[in-house]
């Protein structure tokens, strides 16, 4: 039989190996969240907009993320974004939207064309735009490519590989708290580093002109 001591000694142990393993797994997860959260780089922060990005492992092309404060309605928000008069008034380089069809479950088909400029060619995107979830102080809408609706554009590239969701949540003040998440291959010839220049600065001014823009009652 073991004497006392070594059974106050083997709890002891026990006790120790118990406090490392919870000490090391805290360590990880700590380690791991700040790895995940390093990956996103600030390019803009002030005036309440903040908008972060992060390379595509596969393809290079960024991903990007941003929060800004806006003094609308959930309504408003929604007209904002639908509206085929209004989107292209704060849209950077967007030069027309167009309403195609309403799927079965309510999703809509859209037709966005984009202003070429520079040695820039026009482009265009088709997508499906799907509402995630709506209530009376929150809204989430999901916009992904819906490229095999319609042939190719000879006049136009057409992108690809979109993925773009829009949440908005109102505030106690009454101000809606908006995020957005997007990532998109802009095809055709257009370098890299350019694609990712404009990614930014272009959602960068469309959500600047959302803090400003609000539509007619």
């Amino acid at each position: 039989m073991q004497s006392f001591e070594q059974l106050e000694a083997d709890k002891l142990q026990s006790f120790f190996h118990s406090i490392m393993f919870k000490l090391i797994l805290s360590l990880t997860l700590v380690l791991v969240s700040h790895e995940s959260s390093a990956k996103w780089r600030i390019y803009h922060q002030q005036q309440q907009l903040s908008i972060r990005y992060q390379s595509n492992n596969n393809t290079g092309l960024y991903e990007v993320k941003a929060t800004v404060v806006i003094d609308a309605s959930l309504e408003d928000f929604y007209q904002l974004l639908t509206n085929e008069d209004l989107a292209p008034i704060w849209l950077d380089k967007v030069s027309s939207t167009k309403l195609l069809t309403t799927l079965a479950d309510n999703s809509v088909v859209v037709m966005t064309k984009f202003e070429g400029f520079a040695f820039v060619s026009a482009r265009e995107m088709l997508t499906r735009t799907s509402i995630e979830h709506r209530t009376a102080t929150s809204l989430s809408l999901l916009i992904t490519d819906y490229n095999d609706f319609l042939p190719l554009n000879d006049d136009y590239v057409r992108v690809k590989d979109v993925k773009v969701r829009w949440q908005a949540t109102r505030q106690a003040n009454n101000q809606l708290q908006v995020s957005y998440y997007g990532s998109f291959d802009p095809a055709g010839s257009l370098p890299k580093w350019l694609s990712n220049r404009y990614s930014l600065s272009s959602i960068k001014a469309s959500l600047q002109n959302l803090q400003t823009l609000r539509p007619s009652k």
